[in-house]
C-alpha cells in the first residue's frame, strides 16, 4: 500500500505446532485461538507503541491511531499500519532567538530537538514564519524550504525495531495465547 509500512505480527512456526499440542481434542479451534490472540496483541501494541515513541521523541501532538488489518482463521498475521505524513519541525520542541537580535550575535539563531534525550541543536538560516519553521536556501532571501521533523512512521518504525518493543510484544502474545488456550477449556466444561 502507498505511503503505509506495515508492522506485522505473526507466530512462529514452531509455535504453532505447540498451540495444537496444548489444545489436544480441540486443535480444530486452534486458528481461532490463534486469531483472537494476535487480534488482541494488536490492540495492546497500538496503543504501546505511540506511547513509547512519545517517550522517546519530543513530539508535541497526539500519535495518529494506526489503520489495522485483524487476523482470522485463515489469514494468521494482525498487520498495524502507520501514515508516513513528515509533521513539522514547529511540533518538536525548539527554541527561536530573541527577535531583533543581529545576524551573527549569540541566541539569533533557532534550536530544535528532536528526540527527548538530546539537546537543542542550532539550526543556521532559520526562522519561524506564520507557526511553520522555514530556512533560506541560500545567500540571497529566497528561495526557502519549511523544515520538517521525523514522519510518525519512522517514530514507531524506530521504537519497534527496539529489543524491548520485541521482547514485550513476544510477551504480550504468550499472554494472550495462555488467555485464549485457557478460555477454550472453560467453554469446554460448561465454565464460561
Amino acid at each position: 500500500m502507498a505511503g503505509r509500512n506495515p508492522i506485522d505480527i505473526t507466530f512462529q512456526d514452531e509455535g504453532l505446532a505447540e498451540i495444537r499440542r496444548r489444545l489436544g481434542d480441540m486443535e480444530k479451534r486452534a486458528p481461532s485461538v490463534q486469531a483472537n490472540a494476535l487480534n488482541q496483541t494488536q490492540t495492546v501494541l497500538k496503543k504501546y507503541h505511540p506511547e513509547q515513541a512519545k517517550e522517546k521523541y519530543t513530539y508535541k501532538r497526539k500519535l495518529q491511531k494506526p489503520r489495522q488489518q485483524r487476523a482470522s482463521r485463515k489469514k494468521l498475521s494482525a498487520t498495524l499500519f502507520y501514515d508516513r505524513k513528515d509533521p513539522g519541525l514547529n511540533y518538536f520542541d525548539f527554541e527561536a532567538g530573541n527577535p531583533g537580535t543581529p545576524r551573527n550575535t549569540p541566541g539569533a539563531q533557532l534550536a530544535a530537538k528532536v528526540h527527548s534525550d538530546g539537546s537543542l541543536k542550532p539550526i543556521s538560516r532559520a526562522f519561524v514564519m506564520n507557526g511553520n519553521i522555514f530556512r533560506r536556501d541560500g545567500s540571497e532571501r529566497l528561495p526557502l524550504s519549511r523544515l520538517f521533523g521525523p514522519s510518525e512512521h519512522s517514530m514507531i518504525n524506530s521504537v519497534w525495531e527496539e529489543s524491548s518493543t520485541q521482547e514485550y510484544t513476544n510477551r504480550m502474545l504468550a499472554e494472550k495465547l495462555d488467555d485464549q488456550i485457557n478460555n477454550q477449556f472453560l467453554k469446554k466444561w460448561g465454565l464460561k
